[in-house]
């Protein structure tokens, strides 16, 4: 069975190339307790192995997809350069993966905001596809980390724009 992407993100997903934050960027960070404490468990996890996607292919056409919900892809990226979210105009709910997050173990709080800096392979890119994000008419978001947020999508990115230029676009 396929896994439709964007086209840029295929390379990722079939392990030809990795934008993904690393071992040593976490070992960077392992001052920090919750740094620490999530390394560890990611770890124990399986972290460190390198997955792939081998069904992995482009999205078949521009627009709305021909699934349930008729799902419509909004390139996102940063996190990775292919990421993208998913928006289902029906009803009103954006799927947003790790292009805005409500909580994350290696940050305090629960709210809306950008992963730290060092899981983006390009954090400027991250800021600005919040800016896509803000022009849907979503209603509520579910993220790749944290729970659901009920809302107004420009809301959320208000809040994550603050939350990036508290900490000088580099996350939490």
């Amino acid at each position: 069975m396929p896994l439709y992407i964007d086209a840029v993100e295929v390379p990722n997903a079939l392990g030809e190339l990795t934008e993904s934050c690393g071992p040593i960027d976490m070992a960077k960070r392992l001052y920090r307790p919750q740094v620490d404490r999530w390394a560890v468990r990611m770890i124990k996890a399986g972290g460190l192995r390198h997955f792939t996607v081998p069904g992995a292919q482009a999205f078949p056409q521009e627009g709305p997809l021909n699934l349930p919900g008729r799902p419509v892809p909004v390139a996102t990226p940063g996190h990775t350069s292919g990421h993208t979210s998913l928006f289902l105009p029906y009803s009103g709910m954006l799927i947003t993966g790790d292009a805005l997050v409500t909580a994350h173990p290696t940050f305090n709080g629960v709210g809306p905001r950008l992963l730290p800096a060092y899981f983006s392979h390009d954090q400027h890119s991250a800021i600005s596809s919040l800016n896509a994000l803000r022009e849907l008419d979503a209603h509520m978001f579910v993220p790749g980390h944290g729970p659901a947020w009920y809302g107004p999508i420009s809301d959320a990115v208000d809040q994550a724009l603050d939350q990036a230029t508290t900490h000088n676009g580099a996350g939490p």
